[in-house]
């Protein structure tokens, strides 16, 4: 990347309307823009945000998933020139003093994509503390043992130009987890900068992670991204399969246009 770095803050939001006017405030003192991409919110959350030109929203009119709606702001985050996206959940729980860190980070490694390696609490919930250990599992596996401590955190810097060169396709959960193995095994940079977290108290953590149907559709992702793997190693397989995930992104560009 010849330019120097230009970063803009990206939030996805779904219901987290007693929270996300504080965030977007607080990243608008740290970065020149905020994106929020309101993913069908039903508590009227997007109604709180800031006014201003320093936020844009943009709405899906119904409920798409969490890795939709990264996508959808990412485009938008590029459209308005900007080169990165400091993506920050929209429920508080990211220690948003750590962001000029991301950002230095960033500007030593502009390739890269950033993900956040959680510096867990007292209060991090025994779920939350398995699927790291499940999503650790499946990632070595997946990426041959790539050196990243943390798969699941929304605290991440991503080139806006990621898209382009990664197809990704999970809408909801599993696009984090997704996003990551894909530019390891494109031989994109992936570089895990600590981060603390904040749970709350016990029984105060509000998830919108399904277990069943997120559970599901990881479990789809592992198993498509392992098999996937072992099928590389088979000569002229590889070139087959990058071909299949350019005809897909190509059928999802469209229908996303249309």
């Amino acid at each position: 990347m010849s330019c120097p770095p230009r970063w803009c803050a990206l939030v996805p939001l779904f219901d987290n309307g007693d929270t996300v006017a504080a965030v977007v405030a607080r990243l608008a003192d740290l970065l020149p823009h905020v994106v929020v991409v309101d993913d069908g919110s039903r508590d009227g959350g997007p109604d709180t945000l800031p006014q201003g030109p320093q936020v844009t929203l943009v709405r899906h009119n119904r409920n798409r998933g969490k890795g939709a709606a990264i996508r959808t702001g990412i485009r938008a985050a590029r459209t308005l020139g900007y080169t990165h996206v400091v993506q920050v959940d929209a429920d508080a729980q990211h220690d948003l003093d750590d962001v000029p860190r991301f950002l230095a980070t960033s500007n030593r490694h502009p390739d890269a994509v950033l993900a956040g390696e959680r510096i867990w609490d007292e209060n991090a919930p025994p779920s939350s503390r398995f699927g790291h250990r499940f999503g650790m599992f499946w990632y070595r596996l997946e990426t041959g043992g790539h050196p990243l401590g943390d798969t699941q955190c929304g605290f991440r810097v991503y080139p806006t130009d990621l898209l382009d060169r990664v197809p990704a396709f999970s809408n909801r959960m599993a696009f984090d987890v997704e996003i990551l193995v894909r530019s390891v095994l494109a031989g994109i940079p992936v570089l895990g900068v600590p981060t603390r977290v904040r749970y709350g108290a016990p029984g105060t953590h509000r998830s919108h992670f399904r277990p069943f149907g997120d559970n599901l559709r990881m479990s789809l992702l592992h198993a498509r991204l392992t098999v996937r793997r072992w099928l590389t190693g088979l000569p002229g397989i590889r070139r087959l399969l990058d071909a299949c995930d350019r005809r897909r992104a190509t059928r999802r560009a469209r229908q996303t246009e249309a």
